[in-house]
C-alpha cells in the first residue's frame, strides 16, 4: 500500500543515491570498455549558481559605496560591445579594399533593367528552405526589379515556401554532396543534383542496390513534376528548363492549371538543352510538364523567373562542408547559367566540419582545401564578386550547458584567410551574432532565432541574419533602390 511516509522515503533514497553518484562520477565520466558513462557533477551543477561566503562588514558597505561605479562600468562594457558587433556585422574586405566588390556594384540598376542578375547563394543546411536567401531575393527585386524564385530543382528535396512542387512518377536523384552520386560522369549542374525519371545504370537505388538492368528498348516511361506558386510565394513570368545530353527521342506537354500551353517532341543531341515558355500574365496556376521517353536525360533543374531583373538563387548543399566544387564539371553550371549576369557567388559553409575536426592543423588543412575550392569556382565565373559567409555559432553539449565548438574561432579564421587569399570578401557571422556561446541566447529567445538543435535558425533567426546582410551591402554602395529611368 503506498503511503505519504513510503513515498517519502522513496525521494529520499532516489535524491541519496544521485547525491552519491554526483559526488562519486569524475569530470571526466567513467570509461568502461572504451564507453565513457557520464553523470552531472555537483561542480557543473554549481556552476551557474550563485555562491555563498561570508562577507566582512566592511567589505559588505564597500560593495554599495562602490555600487554606481560599478553600473556605470558595465554601462560602458555594453556600449562597446554593442559597437563591437556592429563593426562584425559590416563586410570585411582583402587589405581593407572594398574595389574587390566594383564588378558587383557596377551599373547594377542598368543591368538589371537589360537581362538577368543572378546571385549564386551556396551553402549547407543552414540555407534550406529559401533560407537567407529568399529574404535576400525579396528585397533586391523590390529595389533592382525581377520577380520569382530563380533555380529550383525539378524534383523537390526539402520543401520551401517559395514554391510548391509535386512529382509523379519515379524520380532519381543524383548529388554531388551526398548519396547515390553519379556514376561515369560529374555534370551535376548548377544546384550540385540532377534528376531522371529513369535511372543512370549502375548507380545504387534508394535502398543501396545497385541497378545493373539495361533500359528495355521497348518500354516507354512517363512521369511529370508541377510548380506552384507557394502561398505568398514570388510569382514568375518565365520558366526555363535545363537537362542533359539526350540519348532518345522525348515527348514533352507543358500545362497551365487545366491549359495546354505546348507540347513537341526533343530529339536526341549533345550539350546543354534550355527550352523555356514565357506568359505575360505569368503563371498564377503553376506549371506542369509531362514527360514520356525510353531513356531520361539529366534534369538540373528549372529557373522561375522573368525577362529581366535580380534573382537570388538558393542553392543548399545538406551536409557539405563547401568542398564538392572541385568534383564537379564546372563547365555546366556556366552553360546552365546562359547569357545571364552572374554577379555575385556567396559561400556559406563551415558548420558541418565542426563535429569531425581534432585540432587545429586539421582546421588549417580544411582552409587551404575550401580555398582551392573558390580557385575552381573562379575559373568559370571570373567576372563575378565573391562573399564567404562563415559559420554561425554553433554549440555542442557539455555536462549540462551548451557550449561553442572548441574550434569553431579557428574554423572562422581560416575561411576568412581562405576568402581573402582569393581576393573575396568575408562575413564574420559568428561574431556579429554574439560570438561565443551566443547561441543558447538565441535559442531561448522570444520568438525563438534558433533550433533547439542549437546549430541552425528558425525562419525569424534566418530574416534577422538577411537584414544584417542587406545592410551590410547597402554600406558598401548597393543602391537602396532602383534610381528613376532615364
Amino acid at each position: 500500500m503506498v503511503t505519504p511516509l513510503r513515498t517519502l522515503l522513496f525521494l529520499l533514497l532516489v535524491f541519496g543515491l544521485t547525491a552519491l553518484l554526483m559526488g562519486l562520477v569524475p569530470e571526466g565520466g567513467w570509461h568502461v570498455g572504451g564507453i565513457t558513462v557520464k553523470f552531472p557533477t555537483w561542480k557543473a551543477f554549481w556552476s551557474d549558481q550563485a555562491q555563498g561566503q561570508d562577507v566582512a562588514m566592511d567589505a559588505f558597505f564597500d560593495i554599495y559605496a562602490r555600487k554606481d561605479q560599478d553600473a556605470r562600468a558595465d554601462s560602458l562594457a555594453a556600449i562597446e560591445e554593442a559597437a563591437f558587433r556592429e563593426r562584425m556585422r559590416k563586410i570585411q574586405f582583402p587589405d581593407d579594399d572594398p574595389t574587390v566588390f566594383a564588378s558587383l556594384l557596377r551599373d547594377m540598376p542598368n543591368r538589371c533593367r537589360t537581362g538577368r542578375v543572378r546571385v549564386l547563394h551556396f551553402g549547407d543546411s543552414q540555407i534550406e528552405g529559401h533560407r537567407i536567401s529568399g529574404w535576400l531575393n525579396r528585397q533586391w527585386q523590390k529595389q533592382f526589379g525581377g520577380t520569382g524564385p530563380g533555380w529550383v530543382p525539378v524534383v523537390e528535396a526539402i520543401p520551401t515556401p517559395e514554391v510548391r512542387q509535386t512529382a509523379e512518377g519515379h524520380w532519381w536523384r543524383y548529388t554531388v554532396f551526398g548519396t547515390p552520386r553519379s556514376k561515369g560522369h560529374n555534370r551535376y549542374g548548377l544546384l550540385g543534383a540532377f534528376a531522371r525519371f529513369t535511372p543512370q545504370p549502375g548507380t545504387p537505388d534508394e535502398d543501396g542496390d545497385t541497378d545493373t538492368l539495361a533500359t528495355d528498348p521497348a518500354s516507354v516511361t512517363s512521369a511529370s513534376f508541377s510548380l506552384v506558386p507557394g502561398r505568398g510565394g514570388l510569382p514568375w513570368r518565365q520558366a526555363r528548363l535545363a537537362m542533359g545530353p539526350r540519348t532518345d527521342t522525348l515527348r514533352y506537354e507543358v500545362w497551365a492549371g487545366e491549359h495546354l500551353r505546348d507540347e513537341g517532341i526533343w530529339l536526341p543531341g549533345e550539350g546543354m538543352l534550355s527550352p523555356s515558355w514565357s506568359s505575360a500574365s505569368g503563371w498564377p496556376e503553376g506549371i506542369r510538364l509531362t514527360l514520356e521517353g525510353r531513356v531520361s536525360p539529366d534534369f538540373y533543374g528549372i529557373s522561375l523567373e522573368s525577362e529581366h531583373g535580380i534573382f537570388v538563387d538558393n542553392i543548399p548543399m545538406r551536409g557539405s562542408s563547401g568542398t564538392e566544387f572541385g568534383k564537379m564539371d564546372l563547365s555546366v553550371m556556366r552553360l546552365q547559367c546562359g547569357e545571364d549576369d552572374v554577379a555575385l557567388i556567396i559561400l556559406q559553409f563551415g558548420g558541418n566540419i565542426m563535429p569531425y575536426l581534432t585540432d587545429t592543423a586539421a582546421a588549417e588543412e580544411y582552409g587551404r582545401f575550401f580555398s582551392s575550392q573558390i580557385r575552381h569556382l573562379k575559373r568559370q565565373f571570373p567576372e563575378a564578386a565573391y562573399l564567404v559567409i562563415g559559420p554561425s555559432d554553433m554549440s555542442v553539449k557539455q555536462d549540462l550547458h551548451y557550449v561553442t565548438y572548441p574550434l569553431l574561432p579557428v574554423v572562422r579564421d581560416v575561411m576568412k584567410a581562405a576568402a581573402f587569399s582569393q581576393g573575396a570578401a568575408y562575413y564574420d557571422l559568428y561574431e556579429a551574432m554574439g560570438g561565443r556561446n551566443s547561441m543558447p541566447g538565441w535559442v531561448t529567445a522570444d520568438p525563438p532565432l534558433a533550433a533547439a538543435d542549437h546549430v541552425h535558425f528558425t525562419p525569424a533567426g534566418a530574416r534577422k541574419v538577411a537584414d544584417w546582410i542587406l545592410e551590410a551591402f547597402r554600406e558598401v554602395g548597393m543602391p537602396a533602390q532602383m534610381p528613376p529611368t532615364q
